[in-house]
């Protein structure tokens, strides 16, 4: 046990995990957690996880994605601009308000937005994909494979000739205190019953 041989420090944690959020996804929330990860001895007490994170990408739902752009298109309100469309120009035009990157308040890092199809709403994952120290291997996550591509050409025991390609490994998070987690955030900013 890696735990018992004092690998580990006491009372380890991983990076900024808020699993109660009950807002939605706004400058706010996300901008508390970029500061939590990158140094949480400040706001959140000290041995909170921060392991000066500067996360690359946040991983989230459309509606979280289209809350985050509505708060930033409310909160950038003051800045006025004039946009003038001549008729011989109308077919390029795009309209609408859309957030894809945001700038860390603390690094100064760009965070890119990638929306998931598969991602349920509620739940946001900040992320970087390499360690910022140099080291053998410094990836976050990697697959570790026990074999890369096995191939099976089955038998045949009827008019159709079956084959099969697998992959045997695992998905591996080495470095897991280089993320964060936001769960329990909101569709609404009223309750549903309200």
């Amino acid at each position: 046990n890696a735990a018992a041989a004092g690998v580990y420090p006491a009372g380890f944690k991983g990076s900024y995990v808020n699993a109660n959020v009950q807002a939605q996804l706004g400058l706010n929330v996300l901008n508390t957690a970029l500061k939590a990860m990158y140094d949480s001895s400040s706001a959140f007490g000290a041995g909170a996880g921060a392991f000066r994170a500067s996360p690359e990408e946040l991983i989230c739902e459309g509606f979280d994605s289209a809350n985050l752009s509505s708060d930033v298109a409310k909160n950038s309100s003051g800045t006025n601009y004039q946009l003038l469309i001549q008729q011989g120009e109308m077919a390029g035009v795009l309209h609408g308000t859309a957030v894809s990157q945001v700038v860390n308040p603390v690094t100064r890092r760009i965070v890119n937005i990638t929306v998931h199809p598969g991602w349920l709403q509620g739940t946001a994952l900040l992320t970087q994909w390499t360690t910022p120290q140099a080291a053998r291997n410094a990836n976050v996550f990697e697959m570790r494979m026990c074999q890369d591509l096995l191939s099976v050409a089955w038998p045949v025991i009827d008019p159709t000739y079956r084959y099969s390609i697998f992959e045997y490994g695992t998905f591996f998070a080495q470095a897991p205190q280089y993320s964060g987690l936001l769960s329990g955030l909101q569709v609404n900013d009223s309750d549903p019953w309200s």
